[in-house]
């Protein structure tokens, strides 16, 4: 089971898009929103976790997840240049 888990439904559209056009089966993919309660014990029976940046930090101990970056990274440095960061 792959669970895909975000605040973001936009997020978790196209990020299931993305995994069933390179061929993974939609009936292992589990849909989770962040926004609801109880979403983290939905996580129990997941064998790879997606999910963005924000999620990911919200995750409970012991899952390792695959982040789901929508920008690159060297377009993260340009904007941390022009933030000040």
């Amino acid at each position: 089971m792959i669970s895909i888990v975000s605040h973001s439904s936009e997020i978790r559209v196209w990020a299931r898009a993305i995994l069933i056009a390179v061929g993974v089966d939609a009936q292992c993919l589990c849909d989770v929103d962040a926004e609801q309660s109880g979403w983290r014990e939905r996580l129990a029976l997941s064998t790879l976790i997606v999910t963005d940046v924000v999620t990911a930090a919200q995750l409970p101990d012991g899952f390792e997840p695959q982040v789901f970056r929508v920008i690159s990274d060297s377009s993260l440095e340009e904007l941390k240049h022009f933030s000040g960061g």
